[in-house]
């Protein structure tokens, strides 16, 4: 397995996609070898165009560090740190701050076998400038020690605070969310607990341009239990709920992976739906207004062989989905792009990989205009 970025999609290239309705040929198709089961799991851009991948990197038998490494604008390496060496450690998100540097989000591994939430703020070098380990009180929530949690997501808000999202099994199969509000050098102020209810998939949180928090996640059914929903949360800087929607989809379990705002302000959530009749996967995406009222709905995939992931709106209001597909391409699994117009509709798709299995983790659009996405490639 191979830490794998791909180039998708230069400006031109883009532009000749909205006019002609065709996928172009990628840019660049990297691989970064780094060892044996490494995985890029986000990626963002940096201040002079080049990017920064977070994942993780196994160091062996029972560890593996953090990663970051830094790539230029044509996929070449600059540079490469690791974070944690005993036991094992993983970024799940990064996202570049004001001024300088970025902040990442993930967990590590405790000697009692444990994992923890942990936050790096680092320096354009990936120099550490601090690092937060405190964000969940475990010892309220798990006094008998079986838990577990992971930091999913945090965002920088606009007076330079932080606000990290995480994920806590308590050892008893219920899951559990906490938002906490950090100080500019990673000091927690407050944590607040989401009340039981919400299921285990991924969650993201974005920092609003009306100076509030959302967060995408899931919500199971409470009639049914084999049935998940997307979940969209507004919030105000202090942590209280402002309101709370959620998309339904019928005989199935919608996963989220992204939430995104849109250029009018409201909100683009896609991810994946494992369907109970048994009739596979599909993209699923939710397109709503500032106030989280749906908009319009979308499924795509046909013959239930497409599992959706990030997605991102384009600068020309249009969007661009990332998932894999089992039924397209070269592969077991191969990294399966979908271009949609501003309503939604289907405008191309395309498949990345070889052989074996490929898939997208994140995506964005870069500065020129192009995208790019990165994930893991066991071509």
């Amino acid at each position: 397995m191979k830490l794998t970025f791909h180039g998708l999609l230069l400006a031109v290239c883009c532009i000749l996609s909205a006019l002609c309705g065709k996928a172009q040929p990628p840019l660049f198709e990297n691989y970064y070898e780094l060892g044996a089961t490494d995985e890029g799991y986000d990626i963002c851009q940096s201040s002079d165009g080049g990017f920064i991948i977070a994942g993780e990197k196994r160091m062996g038998l029972g560890a593996s560090s953090l990663v970051l490494m830094k790539i230029d604008s044509a996929g070449n390496q600059e540079w490469l740190k690791l974070y944690g060496s005993s036991g094992y450690h993983s970024a799940l998100s990064i996202n570049s701050c004001q001024g300088v540097g970025y902040i990442v989000s993930g967990y590590y591994e405790t000697n009692d076998a444990r994992y923890f939430p942990w936050i790096l703020r680092v320096d354009d070098n990936g120099d550490t400038l601090w690092s937060a380990d405190n964000l969940t009180p475990f010892q309220i929530l798990t006094p008998s020690g079986a838990g577990n949690g992971w930091c999913l997501d945090v965002v920088q808000a606009v007076d330079s605070t932080f606000y990290a999202l995480s994920r806590v099994a308590d050892g008893t199969g219920e899951w559990t969310f906490f938002l906490s509000h950090l100080e500019q050098f990673g000091d927690t102020t407050w944590t607040k607990r989401f009340d039981w209810g919400y299921g285990p998939a991924l969650y993201r949180i974005l920092s609003t341009s009306d100076s509030a928090i959302a967060i995408c996640g899931q919500r199971i059914d409470s009639m049914f239990p084999y049935v998940a929903h997307f979940l969209l949360l507004k919030l105000d800087l202090n942590g209280d709920t402002m309101w709370t929607r959620v998309y339904p989809i019928a005989n199935g379990v919608a996963s989220p992976s992204s939430v995104v705002q849109t250029a009018d302000s409201g909100f683009f959530i896609s991810g994946g739906v494992i369907y109970n009749s048994g009739t596979g996967v599909d993209y699923f995406v939710v397109r709503t207004d500032k106030y989280g009222d749906t908009l319009w709905t979308k499924t795509y995939g046909g013959v239930g062989c497409n599992d959706g992931g990030p997605g991102i709106q384009c600068s020309d209001g249009s969007y661009l989905l990332s998932g894999l597909t089992l039924c397209q391409g070269a592969g077991m699994q191969d990294l399966y792009l979908v271009k949609l117009d501003t309503a939604g509709n289907f405008v191309w798709d395309r498949t990345y990989g070889g052989a074996s299995d490929d898939r997208a983790n994140s995506i964005l659009q870069t500065s020129d205009g192009g995208f790019i996405a990165c994930g893991i490639s066991c071509s």
